[in-house]
């Protein structure tokens, strides 16, 4: 089984864009190597950085410090619920943009080339996600849940959306990850396959509550080993899937330095794989 990746370099070559479909639609992701300055990537993660340390400092001040959030604060509004995404190392795009007037953590692919790569894939029309989000993920114990994440475990993103619309995340790593920090690893499986084990159906937007179990807790009783992809990133690359990809993070013992990195969605109407 091939590791799918490609150079973005090769983006005017038209295979460069039949890769990305085939990729996406056979295995459920690609890595673009050397898709964004690095300068660029340390620029936002600085950004990043420097806003967990001002909301953090105002959430505290404001009587609600993230280390003391509770679950339940998640859907209370307010000071409360950004306590809470602080707490589990989480930044939408939406509150990063009140503290950096003028940027936008989809700056990041704001350039031409992104754009037409999108526009190609989705045929056309496509908008941004409100469920896009910076990440912050630790592989040691002592910093979760104080402004760091625990390693997310198996799931398909697909099964917290409603509406369900077919999305691309556009996963950008802002350190190093794969070795020493914590990465991302998805199981390399064709969509429609994923769709049709999971159950799903589009006039309910409902799943085989059973399948998902398997995906979330025992994946490996229904996918072999062998289909697991778990690349060494660099910044700069890009690492490319869809809603309906099988992945969690890739940690195992012996990572010791934490990782921080962004989720950039883009979104179509409908729901399923655009041919």
């Amino acid at each position: 089984m091939i590791d799918p990746e490609i150079k973005f370099d090769e983006f005017e070559n038209d295979y460069f864009h039949t890769v990305i479909k085939d990729s996406l639609r056979d295995y459920g992701g690609i890595v673009i190597r050397n898709a964004v300055a690095p300068q660029r990537c340390a620029f936002y993660r600085d950004l990043i950085t420097r806003t967990h340390d001002v909301l953090e400092a105002k959430c505290t001040e404001e009587g609600h410090p993230p280390h003391e959030a509770r679950d339940e604060d998640h859907k209370l509004g307010g000071w409360r619920t950004l306590a809470y995404e602080l707490r589990e190392g989480q930044l939408p795009p939406n509150v990063f943009e009140q503290v950096n007037v003028g940027f936008s953590i989809f700056d990041l692919i704001g350039n031409l080339q992104f754009a037409q790569l999108m526009s190609r894939f989705f045929d056309g029309a496509y908008r941004v996600s409100p469920s896009a989000h910076t990440r912050r993920i630790s592989p040691g114990r002592d910093l979760h849940s104080k402004s760091w994440q625990k390693p997310a475990l198996c799931h398909i993103d697909a099964q917290y959306h409603d509406p369900q619309h077919f999305s691309l995340n556009f996963w950008v790593p802002l350190d190093d990850c794969g070795v020493d920090a914590p990465g991302l690893q998805i199981v390399r499986d064709n969509v429609h396959d994923t769709q049709n084990f999971v159950g799903y159906d589009p006039i309910a937007n409902s799943f085989d509550p059973e399948r998902l179990k398997v995906i979330n807790e025992r994946v490996f009783e229904q996918f072999d080993e062998q289909q697991l992809f778990a690349p060494e990133l660099r910044v700069g690359d890009v690492f490319v899937f869809h809603n309906w990809t099988i992945h969690q993070t890739n940690c195992h013992e012996g990572m010791t330095k934490p990782r921080q990195s962004c989720e950039l969605r883009v979104i179509q109407e409908g729901w399923a794989f655009p041919e």
